[in-house]
């Protein structure tokens, strides 16, 4: 089998006027002035090649994930796991940190390994989606959203987008959205919830319905403006810690998996030491439990 060079073809997105020193010294970190870093180009670095009959595709471990998502959709596949990481990372690297996707459900980068080769990988695809419908959903608290996805995956309604943001992590992702009109007014303090699902023409819709009318769901319709806009911008959180970084200001992100049962004794561990912020997001949803991912500021 024959690979050749593949060129590069990322997702749409947009730039973000987010101002991230300004954001940054709102929690008292006085940070060096720096650039605002734009978001670089990925270079392809590698070679990969689809298999239609196996819906999968071969890529070398250094190309980037973007890369073969481009090569991937020529061919009427995707990848469908999208990390935060992706326009940059390789899939060795996304592999090898099982990279949750941003905002997904289910397991991360690492279950779409099928084999090895050498130092290509096979990567498992899926058709690509002929529609999408998005939804977002205010909660007064975080465990309220939290518990809302619960419901979701156990009642058999779960969206292939499905996490929920709590007031702080809820603010920085609006804010890097560019602040989309919300249906209702205002998140307000709140958690904020984004499910978005996938199918066919029509499917797409009346699957978002459901589970939107899931019993015991809860929380208020926000509308589908800020799930697109949280869509456009899902990749903007790596840039947001490159300016931060170039000017002594770090912003970690780390997660763990915990079961349903265990969940609202995580939600109440308070920030480490020397956390100026602190926001958290559930994503990776299943019926058996989902992985908290917390950022900190310091």
């Amino acid at each position: 089998m024959k690979l050749v060079p593949v060129p590069l073809d990322t997702l749409p997105t947009v730039e973000s006027s987010f101002a991230a020193l300004t954001w940054a010294r709102s929690f008292g970190l006085d940070g060096t002035s720096a650039p605002v870093a734009q978001r670089p180009t990925a270079v392809a670095v590698g070679a990969v090649e689809a298999d239609e009959a196996a819906r999968a595709v071969w890529a070398d471990g250094s190309i980037v994930a973007a890369a073969v998502e481009g090569r991937a959709r020529e061919h009427g596949l995707t990848l469908g796991v999208f990390p935060e990481e992706y326009e940059l990372a390789s899939v060795a690297e996304l592999v090898a940190g099982d990279a949750p996707g941003a905002g997904a459900s289910g397991p991360g980068f690492a279950s779409l390994l099928l084999a090895r080769r050498e130092q290509q990988l096979l990567l498992a695809c899926r058709p690509r989606p002929a529609a999408q419908a998005g939804r977002g959903l205010a909660y007064a608290t975080f465990a309220e959203g939290v518990a809302g996805l619960r419901v979701l995956a156990q009642g058999g309604a779960l969206p292939e987008i499905a996490f929920v943001a709590d007031p702080a992590e809820s603010e920085l992702l609006l804010a890097l959205a560019g602040q989309p009109t919300l249906d209702g007014g205002p998140v307000a303090g709140g958690a904020l919830a984004i499910i978005i699902v996938a199918g066919d023409a029509g499917e797409a819709a009346a699957r978002l319905e459901t589970a939107v009318a899931r019993q015991g769901l809860g929380g208020r319709e926000c509308g589908q403006n800020v799930a697109r806009a949280w869509a456009a911008s899902r990749y903007e959180v790596p840039r947001v810690a490159r300016v931060l970084a170039a000017s002594g200001i770090r912003i970690a992100t780390t997660s763990s998996w915990h079961p349903w049962s265990s969940f609202p004794a995580a939600l109440e561990l308070d920030p480490e030491p020397g956390t100026a912020w602190r926001g958290r997001q559930v994503l990776g949803v299943g019926p058996h439990g989902a992985l908290l991912l917390t950022r900190t500021l310091s």
